[in-house]
């Protein structure tokens, strides 16, 4: 890749190239000076069939980073295994929880976690680097750790739950990590879920490189439930912040998608399977 950086959507709930799959969940290429790293995996195989569509050998992939332990960013790792071989992974410490989610149809708990033991996922090359501090996989490469939850109004997700011994609580998601590219530029913020909150996650960016300047922000943030006031504020601190390019992936949905293009104009885009976007490093 030389001088350039390359970010390609394996895996998003939305599709409209004819041969590849959607499915709810996230993947994301980046490609870089330090080689390819996989944030995520999808849910399923759709991440894999979708790389062999577009000519992407997976084997090439030397790390990959899932940013938290929800089903639909880590159900596809096996299927990534098989293709990668042995290959760092990244994780939060309490990625590997048993985590869950209350359906309001029934107020029954459903399992949303990482559908496979960590033993057969080793057995098929994982090495796993479990870590809640920010650090650099590269130069120009980051990791952000658990991002404190500094803004009061970015609202924890009541739904989620995690099982502590042998009790039901919210999940307060300290294992949702994000993705920070340095560019002479400005900044890159490839984001899983953002359960941190976009703006938390924006912040802590800043703090561990000392830029403020953010050039782009793609995957998933989590909006598909925010309220009208919760998205004003979020616009109005990305549009103060100058943000110049957010890809609306995932978790983010359709309406909060539309609510921020109209309000930050062309600079918005909602993510589809197999969209590519290159920068500068």
């Amino acid at each position: 890749m030389g001088s350039e950086i390359r970010l390609t959507l394996l895996c998003d709930n939305y599709v409209q190239q004819p041969g590849l799959r959607a499915e709810h969940g996230l993947a994301i290429l980046v490609e870089g000076p330090w080689g390819r790293v996989l944030l995520d995996t999808g849910q399923s195989r759709t991440a894999g069939h979708n790389a062999d569509r577009l000519g992407i050998d997976l084997q090439s992939v030397g790390t990959v980073v899932l940013s938290h332990g929800h089903y639909d960013h880590t159900g596809g790792l096996r299927e990534v295994l098989y293709r990668t071989g042995e290959v760092r992974v990244v994780a939060h410490p309490e990625a590997f929880a048993p985590k869950y989610v209350r359906l309001q149809e029934t107020a029954r708990e459903r399992y949303i976690g990482v559908p496979f033991c960590r033993e057969e996922l080793e057995s098929l090359g994982a090495n796993f680097i479990l870590s809640r501090e920010a650090w650099a996989l590269a130069e120009g490469l980051w990791v952000t750790g658990e991002v404190e939850r500094e803004v009061a109004w970015e609202p924890a997700d009541e739904r989620l739950l995690v099982r502590e011994n042998g009790l039901l609580s919210r999940d307060p998601l300290r294992d949702d990590l994000s993705l920070i590219l340095v560019t002479s530029e400005g900044l890159i913020l490839v984001l899983g879920c953002a359960h941190a909150g976009v703006v938390n996650i924006v912040q802590r960016a800043m703090e561990l490189t000392a830029c403020t300047r953010v050039r782009a922000l793609i995957g998933g943030m989590h909006l598909v439930k925010a309220h009208a006031e919760f998205l004003e504020k979020t616009a109005g601190i990305l549009e103060e912040w100058g943000v110049e390019q957010i890809v609306a992936a995932h978790c983010t949905g359709w309406m909060a998608g539309a609510f921020l293009r109209q309000r930050l104009g062309d600079r918005v885009r909602m993510g589809e399977v197999g969209q590519q976007w290159q920068f500068r490093v």
